[in-house]
């Protein structure tokens, strides 16, 4: 259970506090933050001993025994019993103005990870991809003119997730196998920055080696002798659904896989590839197939649910639709941007087309490679402008900050991950991301220390 602060202020503190708070803090802040307002103690019958000072220091007695509060802070002005509460809580901290209460919260902030820098910070070292740190990253904004706001945006919504999520997302309780013959299952993939090495890793320290199977996508294994009642599939992240229509769309050409019972189990999941997904089955026939939610559960869906699609009738529609309705994840937060929304989605616009360019190219000229067909130099390769936009804030411009430990997805925004010369109006720079990724260099190269 994570430490939270707990503030003793005045009306005052409060309007002042709360933007202060913002400003620094990541979104879900008040969620670990507590704000106990009190009258000021100026009034000769506001004293130790009172009914008012009493019945405000059993309150906040109250609170501070019913959550675990790390840190404690307050006005030493408000009307409380300090000699009370300073035995109940040792680490109690009285600030006689608004200016050494706001340099107390801050040191707060930082130590809790609840500063967007600390947070970021945090959330990178959990990455084996690193490249540059926050910081250094984030002040890249600043040396092409860009307010360094922008960048502390971006980072207040970076979420890694780790190996250790994978473990638990892909465990099935024991009650779900008892008396089961089931197959543990996953898409053997070649392309770089693939992370089905790093799911069957997973998948080996979890369950019998016999017990598990690899899918390539060009050739499913034979699974008719196998008399299974069910076969888990597991897969990092659940996206835009694209994948898994495709995954979905070569296992129905084979009989067999059509009878068992198939379970999708993911790390990540988003509502646009749940809809995508479960839609997909109901419009194809595909009864034997369950998609779980995961743990890890994002929006990304323009104030839809599902319900909002069940009318849709054919794949090609429902793709469609699903596409219009994407809501960059990374500028749902109005708040958080607050006026600089529009120019916060230019700015990353501008900037991803111009990272996303030479990698759309590199994609397409080892398409040639593996077809056979006549190679062309990468500033020869012609990518659609409709194209570039489309990845513009990632795959489908889903806009997300949500990567995996050791390895990105695509619909993570490129600045993230990707690597090369940006220009903002006079200024030029090669611009370096926060993770390092396969598809960029071909290597993973892992931090060292």
């Amino acid at each position: 259970m994570s430490s939270k602060l707990l503030l003793l202020v005045t009306q005052a503190d409060l309007k002042s506090l709360i933007p202060f708070i913002s400003d620094l803090a990541i979104p879900d802040w008040n969620e670990r933050v507590m704000l106990l307002t009190f009258n000021e103690n100026k009034s000769i019958r506001r004293r130790v001993g009172s009914d008012e000072f009493e019945g405000n220091t059993d309150l906040a007695i109250e609170k501070i025994t019913a959550v675990r509060f790390g840190y404690c802070i307050a006005n030493k002005h408000v009307a409380l019993d300090f000699s009370r509460l300073s035995k109940l809580m040792p680490t109690l901290r009285k600030c006689g103005s608004l200016k050494i209460l706001k340099e107390e919260v801050k040191d707060a902030l930082r130590t809790l990870k609840l500063h967007w820098l600390d947070y970021a910070q945090d959330q990178w070292e959990h990455s084996s991809i690193q490249c540059m740190n926050p910081y250094e990253w984030c002040h890249q904004f600043s040396q092409l003119g860009i307010n360094r706001k922008v960048g502390e945006n971006l980072l207040k919504q970076l979420k890694v997730i780790p190996a250790s999520h994978l473990q638990r997302s892909f465990t099935v309780k024991r009650g779900e196998l008892t008396g089961m013959n089931v197959a543990h299952a996953y898409f053997e993939d070649d392309e770089p920055g693939s992370s089905s090495l790093m799911i069957r890793s997973v998948l080996e320290h979890i369950y019998p080696n016999e017990s598990i199977i690899a899918i390539s996508p060009d050739s499913f294994p034979a699974i008719s002798n196998l008399s299974l009642n069910r076969i888990y599939i597991y897969e990092d992240g659940l996206w835009s659904g694209v994948e898994l229509q495709k995954r979905l769309t070569g296992l129905s050409i084979y009989e067999a896989w059509k009878k068992v019972p198939l379970v999708f189990r993911y790390a990540v999941t988003s509502d646009a590839g749940l809809v995508v997904g479960r839609m997909h089955c109901a419009l194809h026939g595909f009864n034997n197939v369950t998609i779980e939610p995961a743990e890890n559960h994002f929006s990304f869906l323009e104030n839809k649910s599902e319900c909002d699609f069940l009318n849709i009738k054919k794949s090609d529609d429902l793709r469609t639709i699903i596409d219009s309705a994407i809501e960059p994840f990374v500028f749902k937060n109005r708040i958080l941007w607050k006026n600089d929304l529009e120019s916060g989605r230019k700015i990353m616009e501008s900037l991803g087309k111009q990272l996303i360019l030479p990698f759309l190219r590199r994609r397409e000229q080892a398409k040639q490679q593996k077809s056979g067909k006549i190679v062309q130099p990468l500033e020869d390769i012609v990518i659609r402008n409709e194209k570039i936009n489309k990845w513009s804030l990632g795959s489908l411009k889903f806009g997300s900050t949500i990567v995996f430990s050791s390895s990105i997805p695509k619909s993570v925004l490129p600045i993230f991950w990707l690597k090369g010369q940006v220009k903002w109006g006079s200024a030029v720079l090669i611009w370096r991301p926060l993770f390092w990724d396969v598809r960029l260099t071909d290597e993973v190269q892992y931090k060292t220390d």
